[in-house]
């Protein structure tokens, strides 16, 4: 203490240097705290929606409302993450919503139900029930763990908001731009208006998008030869990671190298 008294009082100008230093480190800390935070608080948000479609719990629905030559009109689900910060993600069928629906129709015998869950009208039920979405072109896409309804009639649904997804390009798309918490990578701000183009009543800066996401709507453009699927799949097998997805096939497009694969197409 007296030490720092003396150099108070002898040497002022490296005094108030050293206390300007010390100020600004103890800025830096308290700011990388808040980020570290804020990072954790979405980790732990987004985990539940991220480890229940990579571990075949929820099963994804794409609803395609609209569809032209090289960009997609498609209903997404906003989830509450807290703090004033939303998720869009997919809506989803899973085992719950299933068993609970059937619980509603026990008017049916054992035989008939199991003959109705192996139906397209089977899926167009349970659709109209959860969702209030009349559908008819109904794909399944078991590699990559999701259906996919074309000509949606999505005129009922109130709880879906309609996102219109921009033409697929290598450079903007892939551009390393993720943040990664653990092994989701996720994307917010600017950068999901180079994949959507969305309206004022978005708030881009708070809100995120999983990649496993974007990477569901590439496939679906790569089905509708938007994209060339051959040239995906090499570039696929060229820059995934040796690890296997529990998804498999097709989903190993979600590891991609984001830094290689801009660095190819540049």
């Amino acid at each position: 203490m007296a030490e720092k008294n003396r150099e108070k009082k002898c040497n002022k100008e490296k005094y108030l240097k050293k206390q300007r230093k010390k100020k600004k480190l103890k800025a830096e800390r308290r700011d990388r705290k808040i980020s570290r935070d804020a990072r954790n608080q979405i980790r732990h948000a987004v985990e539940p929606t991220f480890l229940a479609f990579r571990k075949l719990i929820d099963k994804d629905l794409l609803f395609v409302v609209k569809d032209t030559a090289n960009m997609e009109k498609v209903l997404l689900k906003k989830v509450d993450l807290g703090n004033g910060k939303y998720l869009l993600t997919l809506p989803v069928l899973n085992e719950k919503m299933v068993n609970d629906y059937l619980e509603n129709i026990n008017y049916l015998d054992p035989v008939e139900k199991n003959v109705l869950i192996s139906n397209d009208v089977f899926i167009r039920d349970l659709i109209n029930y959860y969702y209030s979405i009349k559908v008819d072109n109904i794909t399944r896409m078991d590699q990559s763990n999701m259906f996919i309804f074309r000509d949606c009639d999505d005129s009922r649904n109130n709880n879906l908001i309609e996102v219109n997804v921009r033409p697929y390009n290598l450079l903007t798309w892939y551009k390393n731009e993720a943040t990664t918490l653990c092994r989701a990578k996720i994307y917010k701000g600017k950068k999901l208006k180079t994949f959507f183009k969305l309206d004022e009543s978005i708030d881009c800066a708070n809100t995120y998008v999983l990649h496993d996401t974007i990477i569901e709507l590439l496939l679906y453009k790569a089905m509708m030869n938007k994209v060339n699927a051959l040239a995906l799949l090499r570039d696929i097998r060229k820059l995934s990671y040796k690890e296997t997805l529990s998804t498999a096939g097709l989903y190993e497009v979600m590891s991609f190298n984001f830094e290689e694969l801009y660095e190819r197409f540049k």
